[in-house]
């Protein structure tokens, strides 16, 4: 009877060391199939891209060029992104005033980011950058959205990240804190 327990006990550590490893395995081969959300570093040049007006004008970056803007990358299929948009459109008045633009960069077409736009009710300016048209959104590190890339009026990122609202918090700090003086001093 003893020998069967000390078998029993051998046998169920055997299945939780097998179990821890597996366990392990898996969790390192789930972080290399997602890659890590790496975004632009504050100082570093903004990169430059091509994007289109909802009537398919092109734009490209020397349009913002000396101008503080905000781009927020989202997506029609975004469900954090209908909640923060309109959050945003609340913040443009005293953005602007400020000094600094706010812009949705949608990674869809058209027509789409248009029925977007207007189920949200958003005046927020906006370009279309499908991936299949241009690597703006690869080129800015917004695998995810919503993000977003803050540019200084020197044409250096500010600050970048993932969610708009980190951007509300931080564009909140910024009006509360006069933060203006420091970011601009981030050259």
């Amino acid at each position: 009877m003893e020998n069967l327990l000390f078998i029993s006990s051998l046998f169920l550590w055997g299945l939780m060391v097998f179990n821890i490893l597996l366990t392990l395995g898996l969790a390192r081969r789930i972080s290399r199939q997602f890659p890590k959300m790496e975004s632009l570093k504050p100082g570093q040049p903004a990169p430059d891209f091509t994007a289109w007006t909802l009537d398919g004008e092109p734009v490209t970056r020397a349009a913002y060029a000396g101008k503080e803007t905000a781009f927020i990358f989202v997506s029609p299929t975004c469900g954090p992104c209908r909640e923060e948009v309109p959050k945003l459109d609340l913040l443009r008045p005293q953005a602007e005033a400020n000094g600094l633009l706010l812009v949705l960069v949608s990674g869809s077409g058209e027509e789409e980011t248009r029925k977007f736009l207007e189920e949200l009710g958003s005046t927020l300016p906006v370009l279309v950058a499908p991936p299949e048209r241009t690597s703006f959104m690869k080129d800015y590190k917004a695998m995810a959205t919503p993000s977003f890339c803050w540019i200084g009026h020197n044409g250096k990122v500010q600050r970048s990240g993932v969610g708009s609202f980190e951007l509300g918090d931080q564009l909140k700090n910024y009006f509360r804190n006069g933060e203006k003086e420091v970011m601009s001093k981030a050259k």
